[in-house]
């Protein structure tokens, strides 16, 4: 037995100062069993969850006033982190240092890179946070590869 829905009505009854406010309320009661246990991961035709490992792609920008070693640690450390999460890293594209289309936190130009790597989509929120917090990284962005990227 479940509550579907409620109705709420409210009127006026009386004249002038007697004014009475009346409200009802109708609660619509479904008195059939509920089913029997359903699978987590589908409820009717809808998927809550896609507990398959998904290939995503981040580009994140790292500051310009840092040297090549602290450039590829800053690599690595977004790696090593993916891989504790259950992650595998399929490729890493580092783009080289260009110039900004505007200015951040007041620096013009940074060093980007790419990587593509496939995981499972509950450790995506881990990684933005630690991309969020870490000082390197001026900016970042994970989005879903629909179809795998064609490299030249």
């Amino acid at each position: 037995m479940r509550i579907t829905r409620i109705y709420a009505n409210a009127g006026e009854c009386g004249r002038g100062t007697d004014r009475v406010l009346k409200s009802s309320v109708r609660i619509h009661i479904d008195t059939r069993p509920l089913p029997a246990k359903q699978d987590i991961e589908t409820v009717g035709d809808r998927k809550l969850a896609d507990k398959k490992a998904k290939t995503y792609e981040t580009m994140f920008i790292v500051r310009p006033n840092l040297d090549e070693e602290a450039v590829d640690r800053t690599v690595v450390t977004v790696e090593e982190f993916i891989k504790a999460q259950g992650g595998t890293i399929e490729s890493t594209d580092k783009k080289g240092r260009k110039r900004l289309a505007y200015e951040v936190d007041k620096m013009r130009d940074g060093y980007y890179v790419l990587i593509v790597f496939k995981c499972k989509t509950e450790a995506i929120s881990p990684l933005k946070r630690m991309m969020t917090l870490s000082e390197d990284i001026i900016r970042s962005l994970i989005v879903v590869q629909e179809q795998p990227a064609v490299h030249a």
